[in-house]
């Protein structure tokens, strides 16, 4: 099994990370949506292909968190989670590496981290 390195996010992960959000909510929680109507949900995630520089920086401005961890695989973001100490606000796990421990170990960091700052009970925001 290969390795995966959880870590902070760099701003210069915004556009793999946003590509990930991108793809992993269209595919997994908008499936019941007509493909014309999917970029109305995804927001400035909808241009996560996009070069254009005000395109990117929407893209950065919606990722930044209090906290964002990432999960790393062969130096590809495979994972993301965001929220607050008190929060888990989002996790994205890319599709082909659903059930390899990916997602949890991302939210252990979280807890982690959440837990050493003096923090009692995390909530998670939840979406089918």
């Amino acid at each position: 099994m290969t390795h995966t390195l959880i870590r902070a996010y760099r701003e210069t992960d915004a556009s793999a990370v946003g590509v990930l959000i991108a793809e992993t909510y269209a595919d997994y929680n908008l499936g019941f949506l007509d493909p014309e109507e999917v970029g109305a949900y995804l927001g400035p995630f909808q241009h996560a292909d996009s070069s254009d520089p005000g395109h990117r920086q929407a893209i950065a401005d919606a990722i930044r968190n209090h906290t964002v961890l990432v999960a790393e695989r062969d130096n590809e973001v495979v994972g993301v989670l965001r929220g607050r100490p008190e929060c888990l606000a989002s996790l994205f796990v890319r599709g082909d590496c659903h059930r390899q421990g990916i997602g949890r170990e991302l939210v252990h960091q979280f807890e982690r981290g959440a837990t050493e700052g003096g923090v009692k009970v995390i909530r998670v925001a939840a979406t089918l």
